[in-house]
């Protein structure tokens, strides 16, 4: 569950309240490329995924107008983040994972945040 003072802070940025038509008026001048192919094995996999612009917290902190910390509490369960692991840890230094959030993923979770209660 999400912290009404993170729903709170997000409902408040002017950068956030923006950042929908940012991404459309981006979209509509972006040069559209072919579906991705991924071969595999002699299997064929396709996944709009991995054109996807990936924002890291930070990026997108800075595009909506909120903290860093604020993106990692809001996408830490969210279906879709891609997590990375660092790549080594010891017995005596914690593990850090770095999340990166595709753009369908962040359009997604904008739309749920900035719809109007009826």
């Amino acid at each position: 569950m999400i912290p009404q003072q993170i729903i709170q802070e997000l409902i408040t940025s002017d950068k956030f309240i923006a950042w929908n038509r940012n991404v459309e008026q981006a979209a509509q001048t972006a040069q559209v490329y072919p579906q991705s192919r991924l071969e595999y094995k002699g299997r064929i996999y396709t996944n709009l995924m991995v054109d996807e612009k990936h924002f890291s917290p930070t990026e997108l902190a800075e595009a909506w107008g909120v903290s860093a910390e604020t993106i990692r509490i809001l996408f830490r369960n969210e279906p879709g983040v891609l997590r990375l692991p660092s790549q080594q840890a010891s017995r005596n230094k914690r593990e850090y994972v770095s999340i990166k959030i595709p753009q369908s993923v962040a359009e997604r979770v904008h739309k749920k945040f900035s719809a109007v209660p009826q």
